[in-house]
């Protein structure tokens, strides 16, 4: 995992719970609805950096350094 792979992971799933928190979600359905509209947030920011940086955010590399198995 990449370092701006590590920043989008964290923004998506705190986009995800100020949308819930904004929507003030009650069940299962209404909280994943808002947790898939905050990845929807976040991938527009990923491609939005990939087009910028000309390469990929997400790597196959764990944040550890290691490789992660296919």
């Amino acid at each position: 995992m990449t370092g701006p792979e590590l920043v989008i992971t964290a923004f998506a799933e705190r986009a995800g719970t100020e949308i819930i928190r904004k929507r003030n979600t009650k069940g299962y359905a209404d909280t994943k609805a808002a947790s898939v509209d905050g990845a929807k947030v976040a991938a527009v920011a990923r491609q939005a950096l990939e087009e910028q940086l000309g390469t990929p955010v997400v790597s196959k590399v764990s944040f550890s350094g290691k490789f992660l198995s296919d």
